[in-house]
């Protein structure tokens, strides 16, 4: 047998939106080469033979998966554990981040805004942007009054609204709104990116 063709068996893993709270969907890819047969263990009583399969992890736990390659006169099995977390009771937001890539805004006064069901939180200094891409990040850049805001838990389901403003102007450039239990049981976004007057997901918890 060629070195070429020898079986070779590898797998890794990812999370849909880097989300791994349950229920957390798992992508798994096969890098194995050589080798036909494929069976999967997914460590709560499910399988599959597929190449690239998923699962969605429903509880928290830590899961462990097993792939078995074989053919002909091999077999090789990988094994991995896989932790899945629990449904956040609430949303917090202490390790956040609001770019702006829009050179459209370059020389402007800007700070950003976070209201709460309607009712001012707190903002960040204003800054005269000159280059982009301009990060805003919470909970550095973020005050009420003169107190710096370390971080915000929010529960249930509540409104919050994130306003870039455009000091000299007085007007809203940008803004992103959503409720707490739509962000707390679907993604869990570490930073929100403006191109231009388009909104970008660009990174997950």
């Amino acid at each position: 047998m060629q070195d070429s063709y020898v079986p070779n068996l590898y797998f890794d893993y990812f999370a849909e939106n880097n989300n791994f709270h349950a229920p957390a969907l798992i992508n798994f890819r096969n890098f194995s080469q050589h080798i036909p047969d494929f069976n999967w263990s997914f460590g709560d009583d499910t399988y599959s033979t597929g190449f690239n399969p998923s699962k969605k992890y429903l509880n928290p736990g830590i899961y462990t998966v097993t792939l078995t390659g074989s053919c002909s006169d091999y077999e090789k099995t990988q094994i991995s554990n896989i932790e899945i977390y629990g449904p956040p009771i609430g949303l917090n937001i202490n390790n956040f981040r609001v770019n702006l890539n829009n050179s459209n805004h370059s020389g402007e006064l800007l700070y950003l805004e976070i209201r709460y069901n309607g009712n001012y939180v707190g903002s960040t200094k204003a800054y005269t942007v000159n280059s982009f891409p301009f990060t805003f990040t919470f909970p550095g850049d973020l005050f009420s009054g003169s107190n710096n805001i370390h971080g915000l838990t929010y529960t249930g389901n509540n409104s919050i609204r994130i306003n870039v403003w455009d000091l000299n102007a007085n007007r809203v450039i940008h803004y992103f709104y959503f409720y707490t239990s739509w962000w707390q049981n679907n993604y869990y976004p570490a930073e929100i990116t403006w191109e231009g007057d388009t909104k970008l997901f660009l990174s997950y918890y």
